[in-house]
């Protein structure tokens, strides 16, 4: 999708083009058997590729363990794990969120909090807020259009605006120590930029698991 090509095609290798058989496309075990290199070409194979399906697969077995392995949620939360994964590497490696994505992951976590009789509008609201404000007070200089697309979806995951406000401060710790980090050694410098999406879906990830005993110790009842 970040090259344009239409998703209705055949998989075909990057470098040469060649088409890819169905036993060219099992995950990972495809990559172990063809030695990480383009049957066609010789031309090795991304590593990208089989850790993305390795991560993929243990979204998914992490969605159905907290959901209990019940098939509709854990559907959903896989699903809802899978968009997330799939923004963070895209816009950490084009800085650009296709909405399709976005509004993948908007529906599916709607879907999840409706199946949970839990579906809330403050986190999203929140999100909205915090993020269009930046947006339009800035002219997208600060967050881009679809950084404000993405929180909210993820507002609509956590549901409540404490949850909301928790991933975004995770999200903004994690960013900032990351930044530190690369201007220390000198291999960024002040003038770039960096996608804040993917910050974004790790902060929004640990609110989700992590957020209730992380609230109950911040806001003690």
């Amino acid at each position: 999708m970040p090259k344009n090509e239409s998703i209705n095609g055949r998989s075909h290798c990057p470098h040469c083009g060649h088409m890819l058989s169905a036993w060219e496309l099992i995950p990972i075990v495809s990559f172990i058997m063809l030695r990480g290199k383009c049957r066609s070409c010789s031309k090795p194979i991304a590593w990208q590729y089989p850790l993305v399906e390795f991560v993929t697969g243990l979204l998914f077995l992490l969605a159905g363990w907290w959901s209990g392995f019940l098939v509709p949620e854990s559907i959903l939360l896989g699903l809802v794990f899978w968009a997330m994964l799939l923004i963070a590497l895209i816009d950490a490696r084009t800085q650009m969120i296709p909405d399709a994505f976005t509004v993948m992951l908007l529906i599916c976590a709607v879907a999840y909090r409706l199946l949970l009789h839990s579906l809330a509008f403050d986190g999203a609201l929140v999100a909205l807020i915090f993020f269009g404000g930046q947006w339009l007070f800035s002219r997208g200089q600060w967050v881009g259009s679809g950084d404000v697309f993405l929180a909210v979806a993820l507002g609509f995951l956590l549901g409540s605006w404490e949850h909301l406000l928790l991933g975004l401060m995770a999200a903004y710790i994690i960013g900032a120590l990351y930044v530190s980090v690369l201007l220390g050694l000198g291999t960024m410098k002040r003038s770039q930029h960096v996608a804040f999406g993917p910050f974004l879906v790790i902060g929004a990830l640990i609110a989700f698991l992590y957020g209730d005993k992380v609230l109950k110790v911040m806001l003690p009842m």
